[in-house]
């Protein structure tokens, strides 16, 4: 997965005309690989274990719900939309890598020099194992990342629709609204190093 994405981020750099190309090679590796490991990381059962209460065959409204609860209702509404399409968990798991790793290549996508070093980062950093263990939460943080993205581009509505999208995976993430828009007002960085702290 390394040496993929390392490799197609190097062609960019070199032929930007095969951006489109190497990027969509390093989303489809990312997502087939996330997509079929198996026990990695310690909640890795228990996410298994939510997405099959959720298949055709044992789907129980009331109980799914109330044993589901605490999940946030973007979290639930995917994963019932994925076993209404007939999807295994290791398809669900590789669905949510694609959604993780597209927001990250959307973000930096302008940034060539960034490119190569992203599957780098993501696992000899143990990124990706966070990944892997807090699906709902790094999949909330990559929604608010292209939020951020869009409310620099001056694109308010955007970003406001992607934020909502991101509380809806992960309640946490109505933490960072306000962060969001107050940084808005900065053109590119925040000023005060103790504003920052704040």
């Amino acid at each position: 997965m390394i040496f993929s994405m390392f490799i197609c981020g190097k062609i960019i750099q070199l032929h930007p005309r095969y951006k489109g190309i190497c990027i969509c090679i390093s989303i489809l590796v990312f997502t087939i690989l996330s997509g079929l490991r198996y026990d990695v990381g310690v909640d890795y059962l228990t996410y298994k274990e939510i997405f099959e209460s959720f298949t055709l065959d044992h789907y129980n409204i009331s109980i799914a719900l109330s044993e589901n609860a605490r999940y946030e209702f973007g979290f639930i509404t995917l994963v019932r939309l994925c076993s209404i399409l007939g999807m295994s968990p290791q398809m669900i798991f590789a669905l949510f890598a694609f959604i993780q790793i597209s927001c990250i290549y959307y973000v930096f996508k302008e940034d060539s020099h960034i490119l190569p070093y992203i599957g780098l980062t993501l696992i000899a950093g143990g990124e990706y194992f966070m990944w892997m263990n807090a699906i709902r939460q790094i999949t909330s943080v990559a929604l608010f990342l292209v939020a951020s993205k869009l409310l620099f581009q001056k694109k308010n509505l955007g970003a406001l629709i992607v934020s909502a999208f991101a509380c809806l995976m992960h309640k946490s993430a109505i933490l960072f609204v306000p962060i969001l828009f107050f940084t808005r007002f900065f053109r590119s960085k925040i000023p005060s190093t103790k504003l920052q702290l704040v």
